[in-house]
């Protein structure tokens, strides 16, 4: 895939990380913490809004990398 096409794909991707994260973090405080005190909300809230950013820098990478036919060919040393 050109890296056009893969930053075109990664768009709809990064979305759906960002929407999927979302949803499953308002999910586990409805089932987990919805009445828990206001301090552990703001710590699962600031875990929770940072955790996003691992998946998304895969896929970042993932969009950035050159084409196949422009990578270094690996060698073996030996």
């Amino acid at each position: 895939m050109s890296q056009s096409g893969r930053k075109f794909a990664g768009v709809f991707v990064l979305m759906g990380i960002v929407v999927a994260w979302a949803v499953g973090a308002t999910a586990i405080h409805d089932a987990l913490l919805a009445d828990a005190p206001g301090w552990l909300l703001i710590g699962y809230y600031a875990v929770a809004g940072l955790g996003w950013f691992l998946p998304a820098a895969v896929a970042i990478r993932w969009m950035l990398a050159p084409p196949a036919e422009k990578r270094p060919a690996k060698t073996e040393l030996g």
